[in-house]
């Protein structure tokens, strides 16, 4: 098949049947836009047109190199209906060669489902087992309220091979050409445009030197969150992920219970530029992460309502004497939030078993604290200091605050 005769049939999809993208390929799917806008012209000539004249040639090329190909169509039914998707061939020899009568028979006009079609061609290809790789030619860009560049990266994601090959067929727009060119980057395929003669000879000199682009790699990586100062862990925290190139947003998994908290999540995604959001019990976090195969721990800082809490108790008591006292929020109290109390010598920075006492509290609603806590120990005089915290006694700093008091000497016993 010379060149000449490619750019006479004036579609990409003969650039891509006898280039290297596909020639090692078993399963291979073709999913063919018969929306109505296929019926405008390129040169005086029918975008449809074009395509049938093409696919008697490539159908040939497939044949005598041995290469099954299946078809599914969208759009050639009904107008208006998004769900005008149609299997027309799984992959065979027999569907092969059937191909060009297939494409004759459609006639352009409904919509563009393309984000549908290409998933049924991956499911038909049974994605999650096989290697598989569909060609897409579109002339438009998705019109059935489908995201095109999530559904990219979740058939990535979770196929076993998936590459999907866009061809971009008389694109007007830059806006319309990024949706198309996202799919095939989210796949590690190629995308080709096709909107003139010139352009198309341009594409497939490109297409059958340049070896196809290898499917981009999974990171995987852990989650865990880094509560700022003033904030009590959260008991319930959901996690979510945003693609800063194409605005994607994944819901990545929901925490529960200060175990998950502090574990943390495992995620597996694509390499690139990620904003990464904690929400949760009155507050949230968010960092900016570009994930490459180096990445394998995500921390999120997260800052949540800061607990209002006041001491009440005396400011002086007598050696010897019980250290009484209440800790009472101003404020309700996250959910299932745990708290630390504990007592030690005004100023210090960490705590000495020797010398500081511990109480653990904790909240099971949504309530007002007010919690009764009394240490029974002998206390030498001087000053000494309540540090309430979320986390750990082991470093005093951050801590929820700090309340001063004094043990004076008792008299009698001197």
């Amino acid at each position: 098949m010379s060149l000449h005769t490619i750019v006479a049939a004036g579609v990409l999809f003969v650039s891509l049947g006898s280039s290297a993208a596909i020639a090692d390929e078993t399963d291979l799917m073709v999913v063919f836009d018969a929306s109505g806008s296929m019926w405008g012209q390129i040169d005086g000539t029918a975008k449809i047109e074009i395509a049938r004249d093409a696919f008697a040639d490539i159908s040939k090329g497939w044949l005598q190199s041995g290469q099954s190909a299946g078809l599914i169509a969208y759009g050639h039914r009904r107008a208006g209906d998004c769900d005008d998707i149609e299997l027309l061939s799984r992959p065979s020899l027999e569907a092969t060669a059937a191909m060009p009568a297939q494409v004759a028979e459609l006639s352009p006009r409904g919509k563009t489902p393309l984000s549908a079609a290409v998933r049924m061609a991956a499911e038909e290809l049974k994605y999650t087992e096989n290697a598989a790789t569909v060609i897409l030619l579109s002339d438009g860009i998705e019109t059935c309220e489908m995201d095109v560049c999530a559904v990219g990266a979740d058939l990535e994601r979770l196929g076993i091979d998936f590459t999907a090959h866009v061809i971009g067929f008389d694109i007007r727009s830059d806006a319309d050409r990024a949706q198309l060119e996202c799919l095939a980057a989210n796949t590690g395929g190629q995308y080709l445009d096709a909107n003139s003669a010139e352009a198309l000879s341009t594409a497939l000199t490109r297409v059958s030197d340049a070896p196809p682009a290898e499917p981009a790699g999974i990171v995987s990586a852990r989650i865990v969150l880094a509560e700022t100062d003033s904030t009590a862990r959260p008991a319930q925290v959901t996690l979510t992920a945003r693609d800063h190139h194409n605005g994607e947003t994944r819901e990545l998994g929901v925490l529960q219970g200060a175990e998950q908290v502090i574990s943390g999540l495992s995620i597996n995604l694509s390499p690139g530029r990620w904003i990464f959001t904690a929400t949760g019990d009155g507050g949230t976090g968010e960092v900016t992460v570009d994930l490459d195969a180096t990445t394998d721990r995500i921390t999120i800082p997260f800052s949540a309502d800061t607990a209002a809490f006041e001491y009440l108790g005396p400011q002086r008591f007598t050696q010897g004497e019980d250290i009484a006292f209440q800790l009472r929020s101003r404020k309700d109290l996250q959910e299932n939030a745990t708290f630390y109390a504990a007592l030690v010598p005004a100023g210090a920075s960490s705590f000495d078993e020797n010398i500081s006492f511990v109480y653990r509290f904790g909240t099971d609603a949504k309530t007002t604290d007010h919690a009764f806590y009394a240490w029974e120990y002998p206390l030498e005089p001087g000053q000494y200091e309540i540090v309430l915290q979320t986390d750990g006694v082991y470093d005093l700093e951050p801590n929820l605050g700090r309340f001063e008091f004094e043990v004076t000497q008792d008299t009698a016993l001197q």
